[in-house]
């Protein structure tokens, strides 16, 4: 890097660490909502003129566009009429360029912005850094990497996800000139614009899947994106299907849970269909979760055809029994039994390992609630509302007159729980928020999920305690 460069770098260093001082750059506020053309140009001129055709996207009507010029940014320009267009030029790349760019893109707002060769780690570092600054804040990019050569289309692409991120940026299109440097004169006077939408949607809804895998959550630009950039239903609705699995996680609502695990386990054969990427990105969430979400499919399968999965837990997993489907009424044709309380417990365990206390403060405490139903043989109806408050109301007395040990476990769980639940509005409350109250709640959680798994089978076999009038006959919204 010879001394100019170096004075221009350091100088984009300082105007930068201003800019971060200070909020958003001059140019970043004046961009803010804005749909901005993003590129490069290398420093060969070519001197053949190529007509550049722009394809439909999907869902467009009309005829194709085309334009014939040097300058593919001419085209783009024309094709998608950006509010600005922002260039990144190496110092030869300006001295070929600068001229055409002044006149041919006046319509477009035309911006130069001065990138060196990326001849090092902070070269390619400073270049990334030009091109996040240039997205637009709130606003769409349309990205052209025709003259992105060497590390560019990959630095390219950083700045377009740290820009999504940070930024809020919206890339509308990544778009590529693939001209036929090599080809014959004939094949050299059209060139086709290539979209790779498709496979940045695809990215992005990778993105959103991992989101639901890693927290059960799936953002909901994700299911907006599948519904809306596939021609394929089947895409939107299984989309539909796994935000559906991560609110019902979310909620805690188990038949909520079921019947859209059910939903999923009945699109899984028509996943044979989609697209090959399409289809690795939702086998890939079914096979994490497979054990759980798919036990009837799974024995009706050829081995041959199944695809070896992971072992790891995961919060569905928790949850195999009978599925209902979406809309069924009444609850899921769930028993209560052993392997309940079993999957019940993971579920608990998931949301602790995800931070998620409050759910786990409440899966636990429902947790024992079942353990009383159990013991007192109300197995049938253990969902109805009248049934659980028996239960509820047998805590009490059974922990207090009988030393019952389920009923103390059940009145060790409300802690945590109304810890949380009172948002800190206790004497008690404030007293844990003094010092690592997150620690505190998830340790306290923690051992309650341990003494449950220690003493599930002895606390199962229990004779139920006597019910007091009250606990029989007491008001229903107890």
């Amino acid at each position: 890097m010879n001394s100019a460069d170096r004075a221009r770098t350091d100088a984009r260093k300082e105007d930068a660490q201003t800019a971060s001082r200070s909020g958003r750059t001059e140019t970043e506020e004046t961009q803010r909502g804005k749909r901005v053309l993003v590129g490069f140009l290398g420093n060969r001129h070519d001197k053949d003129r190529t007509r550049y055709v722009l394809s439909k996207a999907p869902g467009d009507e009309g005829e194709e566009r085309s334009w014939e010029t040097e300058m593919i940014t001419e085209a783009l320009c024309r094709f998608f009429a950006p509010d600005e267009t922002v260039l990144f030029l190496t110092k030869k790349a300006r001295e070929v360029w600068e001229g055409d760019i002044v006149t041919r893109l006046a319509s477009w707002n035309p911006r130069i912005v001065d990138i060196p060769d990326g001849q090092s780690e902070e070269e390619m570092y400073d270049i990334m850094a030009a091109v996040v600054e240039a997205m637009p804040e709130e606003g769409t990019a349309l990205l052209d990497i025709t003259h992105g050569f060497r590390s560019l289309p990959a630095l390219m692409l950083f700045a377009v996800f740290y820009a999504m991120a940070v930024k809020k940026t919206d890339v509308e299109s990544i778009l590529y000139g693939a001209f036929r440097f090599g080809g014959t004169e004939e094949e050299r006077a059209t060139t086709p614009v290539l979209r790779m939408d498709l496979l940045l949607y695809l990215t992005r809804l990778a993105q959103g899947f991992r989101t639901f895998l890693d927290a059960g959550i799936l953002p909901s630009a994700a299911v907006d994106l599948a519904k809306r950039k596939w021609k394929s239903p089947l895409v939107g609705k299984t989309t539909d299907s796994i935000a559906g699995m991560g609110s019902a996680l979310r909620t805690g609502l188990v038949p909520l849970l079921h019947r859209r695990m059910g939903n999923l386990d009945r699109a899984l054969p028509e996943m044979k269909n989609l697209p090959r990427l399409e289809r690795l990105l939702f086998e890939t969430v079914a096979c994490s979760y497979r054990d759980a979400l798919f036990p009837l499919t799974a024995a009706t399968e050829p081995a041959g055809e199944r695809t070896p999965c992971a072992t790891e837990r995961t919060p569905v997993r928790a949850f195999s029994g009978t599925m209902a489907s979406e809309g069924a009424p009444g609850a899921p044709e769930q028993k209560l039994d052993r392997e309940e309380f079993e999957r019940e417990l993971a579920l608990a365990t998931w949301y602790l390992e995800h931070n998620l206390l409050p759910q786990a403060a409440s899966m636990l405490r429902e947790t024992g609630v079942n353990l009383l139903l159990f013991r007192l043989g109300l197995t049938q109806d253990w969902f109805c509302k009248a049934t659980r408050g028996i239960a509820e109301r047998a805590v009490k007395d059974w922990n207090e007159v009988y030393g019952d040990p389920v009923a103390r476990w059940i009145t060790q769980t409300q802690h945590p729980r109304n810890w949380m639940s009172h948002m800190g509005f206790s004497e008690e409350a404030t007293d844990i928020a003094k010092k690592n109250p997150e620690e505190k709640i998830r340790n306290t959680l923690d051992r309650l999920v341990q003494e449950m798994r220690e003493n599930l089978e002895a606390w199962l076999a229990l004779a139920p305690q006597p019910l007091s009038p009250s606990s029989r006959n007491g008001d229903e919204d107890a």
